[in-house]
């Protein structure tokens, strides 16, 4: 072999080999999350073999199930380039809401769950149009909207919890489907179908060209301003459903639970890898993120 073929073959070989370091650093960065979350596990186990007892992975499943929602609809607003400090506003209000719903006014639980939704749904309604049509920075606006849920909650109460006697008002938050506690199993089944919706559809699609840049978006078609209102939406919705299953779980309403829960939320999407700038993330980051936290705060 001549020295030219000897140098190009060692050429190819270091570009192999970089092109292989390249892949493991990529793929090192894409699930170093799940990495960490599997280690964490050993380390706990080791510490502590009861870890793996089947009722202590339901009561991880039962306390974290409020955060983890709340984070599924926290992942949609952060990856189309937003950010929603007014969950923890709407979760008080929500569990207030659902609570005088049925012990003052006498409304069944099943109608009181709805209109605390849709409740839910408008309360995000006015932070995505706040947004959206008046400009107001995302930060701020929920920020403040968030004081303004909470601060009407606390008056609806005038401070003090509404304690509800129905037997049928805790069913969602302590009721179980088989061995299974009900909040567990709406996690698990808001992370598969939201999950499926922002990885297989236009609209998730469609999410991640709005965080990824607004304005080609725009000039491409997509009616950007309806879609990211429709986030905040989204957040709204979740973040009512988890005051629903706390407020349930408790028996009661208060104004003052979940002080700071946005924070932990937050925490939550952006340990699992989801990109605070916009545009990248995924619902299973966000899953791996709540593990990652339940298994810490566990540990």
């Amino acid at each position: 072999m001549t020295a030219s073929g000897a140098t190009i073959e060692g050429e190819g070989r270091l570009q192999r080999g970089l092109g292989r370091a390249g892949e493991a650093t990529t793929l090192l960065l894409r699930y170093g999350m799940i990495v960490v979350l599997v280690v964490m596990v050993i380390v706990t186990i080791a510490l502590d073999s009861s870890f793996l007892d089947g009722s202590n992975l339901l009561n991880l499943l039962l306390q974290w199930a409020p955060v983890g929602l709340m984070a599924i609809g926290m992942t949609y607003v952060i990856i189309a380039g937003g950010f929603d400090l007014s969950v923890g506003g709407i979760y008080a209000g929500a569990a207030v809401l659902y609570a005088g719903m049925v012990e003052n006014v006498g409304i069944p639980v099943w109608a009181s769950v709805i209109l605390v939704l849709l409740c839910g749904i408008g309360a995000g309604a006015v932070n995505g149009t706040i947004i959206t049509q008046l400009r107001v920075n995302t930060f701020v606006a929920t920020l403040g909207m968030g004081f303004i849920y909470r601060g009407l909650a606390l008056v609806l109460t005038a401070a003090a919890p509404i304690i509800v006697a129905d037997q049928g008002f805790q069913a969602i938050g302590a009721g179980k489907w088989g061995s299974m506690p009900i909040p567990g199993v709406a996690l698990i089944c808001a992370l598969l179908l939201f999950g499926f919706i922002l990885a297989r559809t236009v609209y998730g699609r469609s999410i991640y060209a709005i965080g990824g840049g607004e304005e080609a978006a725009r000039l491409s078609g997509m009616r950007t301003l309806s879609l990211r209102a429709s986030t905040f939406m989204l957040s709204g919705f979740m973040a009512a459903l988890a005051g629903i299953i706390i407020a349930a779980r408790l028996g009661s309403g208060q104004a003052d639970i979940g002080a700071n829960v946005e924070l932990d939320v937050i925490t939550v999407v952006v340990v699992g890898g989801t990109a605070l700038t916009g545009g990248e993330g995924a619902m299973w980051r966000t899953a791996v993120g709540i593990g990652i936290l339940a298994v810490l705060g566990n540990a």
